[in-house]
């Protein structure tokens, strides 16, 4: 069975095939490293494969459950653009820190507009209709993911890495399938999102117990993971903050969320290989 298990995101069906998808993750993690941890990967990595489920056969319902998606998307980031303005009205430096970079993209009511829309725009690109799809189990999407997540993960596998959806999918199914495995890798997570994602969780958000540590990578700039620190929200049972937040920050303002992009960057690839146990 693998020792280090991949578990991709939302993505266009039918994708490009398992065995694509894998070797993808798998080049761009070892692009600067020898030839035999490549070798180490390939011989002892999978990947949780999903994106040739149809997720909903009717084309009709599917464009609705888009366009419901859109509206929440756009009354999120209206609630962040609300609470970042009020902190800087009401001078709370500790909130100010945390949102002085959404306050700043947001400034005017015109700036609010357009991101709105581009942040709607690029949800529906990435299909975040399937983050409702697997939630709300439609069409049995959820027990389906969910089934081919127990046929992949063994008793040998000790990582799981999970990128968007994948890190939903990762969290369900290590709370209702009883996964154990030594560290969690979330990259561009939405599992903070509040009011879309945060509270239609089962069971509720909480560190689970079976895992050991929780890494959770994220930019600042992400369209998908708007919540940076899960720590806050993922308690521990007792009550202390387990996960372990990085936010990797860039000049650029190019929003980020592909898994190429994150796997490009040499800081997050060593944090995984950290995770995974290579030099």
């Amino acid at each position: 069975m693998p020792q280090v298990v991949f578990i991709h995101g939302i993505g266009e069906t039918p994708g490009p095939g398992v065995d694509e998808a894998r070797a993808a993750w798998i080049d761009a993690l070892a692009a600067p490293m020898p030839i035999d941890v490549d070798e180490w990967l390939r011989a002892n990595s999978a990947m949780v494969y999903y994106q040739d489920w149809a997720w909903n056969p009717d084309r009709g319902e599917r464009v609705r459950r888009s366009e419901r998606t859109w509206e929440r998307m756009r009354a999120t980031v209206s609630e962040v653009v609300d609470e970042a303005r009020a902190a800087y009205d009401a001078v709370e430096p500790e909130r100010v820190a945390d949102l002085a970079r959404v306050a700043d993209r947001f400034s005017e009511s015109e700036a609010v507009l357009r991101a709105s829309h581009r942040v709607a725009d690029q949800m529906s690109a990435f299909n975040m209709w399937q983050v409702s799809a697997f939630l709300e189990d439609l069409h049995g999407s959820r027990d389906e993911v969910l089934r081919r997540v127990a046929d992949t993960v063994g008793s040998d596998t000790r990582v799981i890495v999970a990128h968007s959806l994948g890190s939903v999918v990762a969290y369900q199914a290590i709370h209702e399938l009883g996964l154990t495995v030594e560290t969690l890798v979330t990259l561009g997570s939405p599992l903070g999102v509040d009011g879309y994602i945060l509270p239609r969780l089962r069971p509720a958000a909480r560190f689970p117990e079976t895992v050991d540590r929780w890494l959770n990578i994220s930019h600042p700039n992400e369209p998908v993971a708007l919540t940076n620190e899960l720590a806050p929200l993922f308690l521990a049972d007792d009550s202390t903050e387990r996960i372990e937040d990085v936010v990797v920050p860039t000049a650029s303002p190019t929003p980020w969320h592909a898994i190429d992009t994150y796997l490009s960057r040499d800081e997050i690839r060593r944090a995984v290989w950290d995770a995974i146990g290579l030099p």
